[in-house]
């Protein structure tokens, strides 16, 4: 009995078994060949999926504190009232940074629980 690689989590099966027993995942030629050739089977496709989403929400997180700094009025004598625009400022910079936080939590769970 020879141990081979299952295509779909990457642990050691017979070369013999026609499912994986760590993930169940049917063992076949084809499956066997694409993994010979390099490609990407639907786990690593959804782990790099999900490790760019990590990276969206972390854009998004540091992009809302990098907003927040640059956009923070500066303290003047005149009291001019405020533009719309800038009234919405810190609306929007916590709303990114909120949202960045919870992409990268469901991010991390979804790595965390993936099948």
């Amino acid at each position: 009995m020879i141990l081979t690689s299952c295509p779909h989590c990457r642990r050691a099966v017979s070369d013999h078994a026609q499912v994986c027993a760590y993930c169940g995942g049917a063992i076949t030629p084809e499956a066997k060949a694409e993994m010979a050739a390099g490609m990407p089977g639907p786990i690593r496709q959804t782990v790099a999926a999900l490790k760019f989403h990590r990276l969206v929400a972390i854009g998004l997180f540091w992009g809302g504190i990098l907003l927040a700094a640059l956009a923070t009025p500066s303290v003047t004598s005149n009291s001019e009232p405020q533009s719309s625009a800038a009234l919405l400022m810190p609306l929007l910079t916590l709303l990114m940074i909120f949202a960045g936080v919870m992409w990268y939590a469901v991010t991390k769970l979804r790595l965390r629980y993936r099948k």
